[in-house]
């Protein structure tokens, strides 16, 4: 509906007038003025659809909408008073404070890092992103640390010492000389590796920090478990891509067995 100029005047002035009736009469019945104008707003719409406002307004009616919704919302602010709660209202509001207030703050910081990260995208407002950026390093960096040292660390820790456990481990027929000489090789081979990975020196003056000879001894040797190391998971693979292999040979030379 394309409405006239004379129809947008008349329905304005219609509404603003009913609307200060409202205003008016409030006072005097001792009602709150929303009371009176929801049902004048009804009825006005009944009586009267051709003024009414999604028609005349068209598009610009969601915006008019949310205009007068945070009119409404000023004008209450403005009326509130204060009150002393009581009971089950002042549990409410104790939850609201305790637990609304920080849910909203980490749910707002988490939107606003979000939005600081989009300045990366655009140099000059590049520096804007380097709080989130900073942040998700710094929170990958814990869970990658985290999870090395209590996944692998203290994971590989436990099983070297429970392998010195005698009474769970060893078997009626195993010899318990042999599985403590199995037990010692493999705490021998945990530090030794460790020990390779290790690249911290100390330095003294300007010369160059060099690691003991011990650690190097050490390193050496966990060097040597590693070649190993490597060398049975290589000779795994390879031994499990032979096997696929032949399978597949074996396949083709069914397949064709068929039709000879």
């Amino acid at each position: 509906m394309n409405a006239s100029p004379q129809d947008i005047m008349l329905a304005a002035a219609l509404i603003v007038g009913i609307a200060t009736l409202c205003q008016i009469a409030a006072p005097f019945l001792r009602v709150p003025s929303l009371v009176l104008l929801l049902p004048a707003g009804f009825l006005l719409g009944l009586v009267a659809p051709q003024f009414s406002m999604d028609q005349i307004l068209g598009p610009a009616f969601p915006v008019a909408v949310d205009l007068m919704v945070a009119l409404i919302l000023f004008q209450g602010g403005l009326e509130l008073g204060s009150i002393k709660l009581q009971g089950a209202d002042r549990g409410v509001v104790h939850r609201l404070i305790w637990i609304g207030a920080p849910m909203t703050w980490l749910i707002g910081s988490a939107l606003a890092l979000g939005v600081l990260l989009i300045g990366k995208l655009f140099p000059r407002f590049s520096r804007l992103g380097n709080v989130p950026m900073g942040y998700l390093v710094g929170a990958g960096a814990a869970v990658a640390i985290g999870g090395a040292i209590l996944g692998t660390l203290f994971g590989q820790a436990t099983g070297t010492i429970q392998a010195f456990e005698m009474n769970g481990s060893v078997n009626a027929d195993s010899a318990p000389l042999a599985h403590m000489v199995s037990a010692l090789v493999g705490f021998v081979g945990t530090v030794a590796t460790l020990a390779y990975f290790q690249f911290g020196t100390l330095t003294k003056g300007k010369r160059t920090g060099k690691r003991p000879l011990w650690l190097e001894g050490a390193a050496g040797i966990g060097k040597i478990f590693i070649a190993i190391t490597l060398g049975a998971v290589f000779a795994g693979v390879l031994t499990a891509s032979i096997t696929a292999l032949v399978e597949r040979v074996v396949f083709i030379r069914d397949f064709f067995q068929l039709f000879l």
